[in-house]
């Protein structure tokens, strides 16, 4: 199967097919998977060269939506996914100039990015937040965003 491979589905860069041999004690095999030549995220690996490039051409569409917030910590250039709250270290640049349109971890779509917040998501009652409260409750003054 000569199966052309679709671009990166984080950062939109070039898929690229890496093949190793697996040293045994008995045996040696010869494995592939598939990486992105920008951002270096990778598929699990298989004997088959096929099976490889399905994996990464297969696309699950997520509806998850969420935005980059900027992290105001003494750690240089950290920022989070709204939704899952994992949190990336760019070496430079923003999430936008490196291209990180979706969360490698939780898979959502990232809309936008928020600049720093000083009173930031993870603090109780974030007020600052232009989507407070996100949540409709009844008590808003024990609310935590």
């Amino acid at each position: 199967m000569n199966e052309e491979l679709k671009p990166c589905p984080f950062c939109g860069g070039k898929a690229e097919i890496v093949d190793f041999v697996l040293e045994h004690e008995y045996e040696n095999k010869l494995l592939y998977y598939v990486r992105c030549s920008e951002c270096t995220v990778e598929t699990d690996s298989d004997e088959d060269i096929s099976v490889a490039k399905s994996i990464w051409n297969t696309r699950v569409e997520t509806s998850s939506r969420g935005i980059w917030l900027q992290h105001d910590a003494e750690e240089a250039n950290a920022w989070e996914c709204s939704l899952c709250h994992h949190v990336w270290q760019l070496m430079d640049g923003n999430p936008d100039e490196n291209k990180m349109n979706y969360c490698t971890n939780c898979g959502a779509k990232m809309e936008k990015m928020k600049p720093v917040m000083k009173n930031n998501t993870r603090f109780f009652r974030n007020t600052d937040c232009e989507y407070f409260p996100c949540h409709k409750v009844d008590d808003t003054e024990n609310f935590n965003c």
